[in-house]
């Protein structure tokens, strides 16, 4: 089920943008390459994308799995998504690395090596059964832009409504309010497909509490974080973007 709904998010936002997705295995390398458990890791892996690979092709996408034996899953994945010029990994998200640390290690070390943006994902519900987005948007720059392209993208595949919101720190005017609004819409950009968009400015003292009761009435929240190098060699990730994960009820893709 997990292995689906990734599969459907992944190939919504490529259909938007006439992309093809590549669903990846990872056989953990062997001594021997002939051994019986390597044939019996192959077997399976290959399992996984021909399950993959027909639920790209029921969402009309071109599909081109790929298979790798690596030493190390993470290493694997980045590795690939190097070779084959990837533009977006798509992974998920257990609830139970969230009880222990922010992703786990096979995230981190994925977050650490790779090239390109991921969406780290947690799906209750199938991507195509989404009827609405909620968009935190903290300031008007590029890449915020970026993620509402790419809800946009995603929300014109299954035709779902979007709601930009803006979270201000201190009480504003009104005339400040429709400035924001209207620079809210204007990351929107042109479409050819129209979605229904609505931008919402509230005034919290907590964002992250703004932002959790706001999702209580939507589908899926879509957010950005940055990764930063610690200076204990390690990887953190905003602490606003850790509060809201652990306290979200709905789906979420974390950019």
């Amino acid at each position: 089920k997990t292995e689906r709904r990734l599969i459907e998010l992944a190939a919504l936002m490529a259909r938007a943008r006439d992309g093809a997705i590549k669903p990846l295995a990872i056989a953990n390398a062997q001594a021997q390459m002939d051994s019986a458990k390597m044939n019996i890791l192959f077997e399976h892996r290959q399992g996984l994308l021909s399950h993959a690979t027909a639920f790209g092709k029921d969402l009309d996408v071109p599909v081109e799995p790929l298979i790798r034996i690596d030493k190390n899953i993470a290493d694997g994945i980045s590795r690939t998504a190097r070779e084959q010029q990837a533009n977006l990994i798509v992974m998920g998200l257990g609830d139970r690395s969230l009880k222990t640390k922010l992703f786990g290690t096979l995230i981190d070390r994925v977050l650490w090596a790779t090239h390109c943006p991921i969406a780290i994902t947690r799906l209750h519900q199938s991507p195509l059964d989404l009827q609405s987005i909620l968009v935190p948007i903290k300031h008007i720059s590029a890449t915020e832009a970026h993620k509402v392209q790419l809800t946009l993208a995603l929300a014109q595949q299954c035709q779902a409504r979007i709601t930009l919101l803006h979270i201000a720190s201190a009480p504003i005017s009104s005339q400040r309010e429709h400035e924001i609004n209207s620079r809210m819409l204007a990351l929107v950009g042109s479409s050819d497909h129209p979605v229904e968009i609505t931008t919402t400015v509230v005034y919290r003292s907590s964002i992250t509490r703004a932002i959790v009761n706001e999702s209580s009435h939507h589908d899926l929240a879509v957010m950005r974080t940055h990764r930063r190098r610690t200076s204990a060699g390690g990887l953190s990730v905003g602490d606003i973007s850790g509060r809201i994960l652990q306290q979200l009820k709905c789906s979420v893709v974390l950019l």
